[in-house]
């Protein structure tokens, strides 16, 4: 089996997941919010309403067969000509093609959405203000601290696990050869390559340091995220909160342990100039196996089958920009509920949340620059 067909076996499964999520993302959003847009539930029977859910199902639904024409395309078109380059666009282009592709759908219908809430103020404002109820329970804060505080130290194995690996690489640095691997394929072997330095080096195995820790703090942050709870059974919701966040805690952990893996074979490989081909395959097959309940649970913290639940101030529509970056100065919360389908996305307007913003867009800068810059 050639590289190109496992290429495939994996990511044409990635993109067909991405395009059931997507499709059926309205499903997993807070029932008081439609594509976006604040709205009390009963205006979902609008005809407007219901042609913009439709319009956005066919968006994804057309978007993803011409990314799987495009990556089988590429795919094919690379074991025909045996180029890497086109292997390394064949893995890369049809994902960040898929998600922009996504995001415009459903700023499409975001925009739609809110017009029609334009039309509707004067009978959707005076219901929206009727519902701002607020709920802070004590006793369920101090669970939540409790299950962060232990979850900020299990953390650190993972990643502990990725430092001693780069240490071994990097007390081995005399015998990694001049021509350093920079990538491997999934058969474990090194397919790209540049000249060997100590900053080529360093930046090599500081990059996968710091996705770890990146991924460390989104956890914790996650944890930490404000959640709403259901104002007609708050002590029933409440201990279901408990139970899905020690549920989110634990897959997240699942999740750092197979990135911890395939990071530190890949620190390996820099010595060896190859990688285990089974270590390679399990370490892919954790990573997504890890998804899937991210998402089953992240959907249950959403509250997406409430349309009562406790108003927070990430409610207000004036606090997200474009429809799902949300940026609120007087929210001291560095992570939110995503507005639109499931997960946490970060406050653009607090101290942290620009704090994680700069980290997260210096290491893309640093990695575009030592790709150029030490590329053989």
């Amino acid at each position: 089996m050639t590289n190109y067909n496992i290429e495939l076996m994996v990511m044409v499964p990635i993109i067909i997941l991405l395009a059931i999520v997507d499709y059926n993302m309205q499903k997993f959003t807070s029932k008081k919010v439609f594509y976006g847009v604040n709205i009390p539930e009963k205006y979902r029977n609008f005809e407007e309403l219901k042609h913009i859910d439709k319009s956005y199902k066919r968006g994804i639904i057309i978007s993803t067969a011409a990314v799987l024409i495009i990556q089988i395309g590429l795919s094919l078109y690379a074991d025909f000509t045996l180029n890497e380059n086109l292997y390394l666009a064949a893995v890369t282009v049809p994902i960040i093609l898929t998600v922009v592709l996504y995001y415009f759908i459903y700023y499409s219908s975001y925009k739609k959405v809110l017009a029609f809430k334009e039309d509707h103020l004067s009978t959707i404002n005076p219901e929206l203000k009727s519902e701002k109820t607020q709920i802070l329970d004590v006793d369920f804060m101090h669970e939540r601290d409790k299950l962060v505080k232990k979850y900020s130290l299990i953390y650190i194995i993972p990643i502990l696990l990725v430092v001693v690996s780069s240490a071994y690489a990097f007390i081995n640095y005399d015998k990694i050869p001049e021509m350093m691997p920079t990538h491997f394929n999934f058969q474990g072997i090194a397919d790209g390559f540049t000249v060997k330095t100590k900053a080529s080096f360093l930046a090599q195995i500081g990059i996968q340091i710091v996705v770890m820790l990146l991924v460390y703090f989104g956890s914790i942050y996650s944890l930490k995220a404000r959640i709403k709870i259901d104002k007609n059974d708050s002590k029933s919701d409440i201990a279901n909160t408990i139970k899905y966040l020690n549920h989110l805690a634990s897959e997240s952990l699942f999740m750092l342990f197979a990135m911890a893996l395939l990071f530190s074979s890949i620190s390996f490989g820099l010595v060896n100039q190859e990688v285990n081909q089974i270590l390679v395959i399990l370490s892919t097959v954790l990573l997504l196996a890890s998804i899937v309940p991210l998402i089953y649970t992240s959907s249950k913290l959403k509250k997406g089958n409430y349309s009562d639940v406790s108003y927070t101030v990430d409610d207000d529509d004036k606090y997200w920009v474009l429809g799902c970056f949300y940026y609120n100065p007087n929210d001291p919360s560095a992570f939110v509920q995503k507005r639109f389908g499931i997960g946490w996305t970060v406050n653009l307007g607090s101290a942290k949340g620009k704090l994680i913003v700069a980290c997260i867009v210096l290491m893309l800068v640093a990695t575009i620059f030592i790709s150029f810059k030490f590329a053989a």
